[in-house]
């Protein structure tokens, strides 16, 4: 037989109907029976530099003295990209759910938690990490410079702390990178203020010598000579004056504590279970399932031989 595909949705509407109703009973049963699944959400924006820094930094570059500034690079593109490096991921799932036991615990908690059955703990870590990366989403705001975070775990809890924790340890990671580079600028601009000091005694004594020499005083060339020297005393005495600040400024900011970040949305008890799309899976099933059935029906009829005439 060759019957139209709307006979037969005609004679057997009741038999796909049923198939339709069991394909979606069976994903409602696997929907609803899966791990529900919640997303933390967090956000902050990166602190600028050091104003007084930056104007001491500036006063230096007038006397030929180039300091590098430990902001550059640090943009909202930089740190969107520091969320997600192997460095703050490593140490934001060895803190784990931030409970009492071990770094370690924490890590086969959370692989059990991601279905990660690895017994290497390099391997599982490894994957874990990568597990932690693919439910990471980071998004940099180029005009606010705001960094927002989300995250997905099958655990209100998980996901919270995570966020937190990832939060932590980027700000962990650029105050202890800025206090690196201060210990740096500090041990350049110690080095720096002994050679001006050196060169401002050197002036001194050019002019001390100078003034012993010519005693005899109002004669123009000599008046002339005696500025000179004493000018170049008084450029020197602010270079010592401008690296002397730099160097404090810089020991100032290489014991520096303070947050570099500015928390925006804190993730605690902003963790919301994720929509299964319930209706919609089904919905979908039962159009599959019809579909699969007429056509089953379909081909059924066509491998029917059609009755003699």
């Amino acid at each position: 037989m060759n019957s139209p595909p709307q006979q037969i949705l005609r004679d057997h509407w009741r038999f796909i109907g049923a198939i339709a109703v069991a394909f979606a009973a069976v994903t409602a049963v696997v929907v609803i029976r899966s791990p529900r699944e919640f997303i933390a959400h967090g956000s902050f924006l990166p602190q600028g530099g050091d104003a007084s820094r930056s104007r001491l930094t500036g006063l230096a570059a007038q006397f030929g003295i180039n300091v590098p500034s430990g902001d550059r690079g640090q943009s909202p593109d930089f740190f969107a990209e520091l969320v997600k490096s192997r460095t703050v991921l490593d140490s934001a799932v060895a803190r784990g759910d931030n409970d009492s036991t071990g770094a370690g615990s924490r890590s086969i908690e959370l692989a059990r938690l991601f279905n990660i059955a690895e017994e290497d703990p390099d391997v599982r870590h490894d994957r874990l990490i990568d597990a932690v990366n693919r439910r990471l989403l980071v998004i940099a705001g180029l005009r606010t410079g705001i960094v927002a975070i989300d995250f997905r775990a099958p655990s209100r809890q998980v996901a919270t702390n995570m966020v937190a924790n990832i939060i932590e340890q980027v700000n962990r990671f650029v105050v202890a990178s800025k206090r690196r580079q201060a210990a740096e600028e500090g041990t350049f601009a110690q080095q720096r203020l002994d050679n001006a000091n050196q060169e401002l005694r050197k002036a001194e004594d050019s002019l001390v010598a100078f003034s012993e020499a010519n005693r005899i005083a109002g004669a123009p060339r000599l008046q002339v000579d005696r500025e000179r020297l004493q000018r170049s005393i008084d450029i020197r005495q602010q270079v010592v004056t401008t690296i002397a600040q730099l160097y404090e400024q810089a020991r100032i900011d290489a014991q520096r504590r303070t947050p570099s970040i500015v928390l925006i949305d804190a993730p605690a008890s902003l963790a919301r279970p994720l929509s299964r799309h319930l209706l919609s899976k089904v919905g979908i099933a039962a159009i599959l399932g019809a579909v699969f059935a007429l056509a089953g029906l379909v081909a059924d009829d066509k491998r029917t031989p059609q009755p003699s005439g």
